[in-house]
């Protein structure tokens, strides 16, 4: 598995645009999918370190979170979101478990990125 490749998985195309450029610059290489369906196909074909997910897209993110673990080729998972955890259902809150963390829209950036290369050094160990 390559150390540097994630996944964003985000309809809104601004925010998966701008993500992917900035992280691109931060030398990671990155995939991005804007439906479940999408992410899917690149997840049979490709593996990687982390996956930044949006919960409320086509196809439901919380769907890709239960494949992903059928497949037991989940990554470390950071969830984006604009929605209120609180409004979840209990038996949603449980796939959030497996998150390394959540960032709410709007988010920092800098935080984000933080974060990645926390996970990328955490993995090694």
């Amino acid at each position: 598995m390559d150390k540097k490749k994630l996944i964003i998985i985000e309809d809104d195309m601004d925010i998966s645009e701008e993500l992917s450029e900035i992280l691109q610059l931060e030398g990671f290489t990155v995939h991005t999918a804007a439906s479940a369906r999408e992410a899917m196909k690149f997840f049979s074909k490709n593996s990687y370190f982390v996956c930044l997910l949006d919960l409320k897209l086509p196809g439901n993110g919380f769907e890709i979170i239960k494949k992903l673990q059928e497949n037991k080729k989940i990554p470390r998972l950071i969830i984006i979101t604009g929605s209120p955890l609180e409004m979840l259902d209990k038996s949603k809150k449980y796939l959030l478990d497996c998150a390394e963390n959540i960032f709410m829209k709007p988010f920092n950036i800098e935080e984000l990125i933080r974060q990645i290369r926390r996970t990328d050094v955490d993995k090694k160990t």
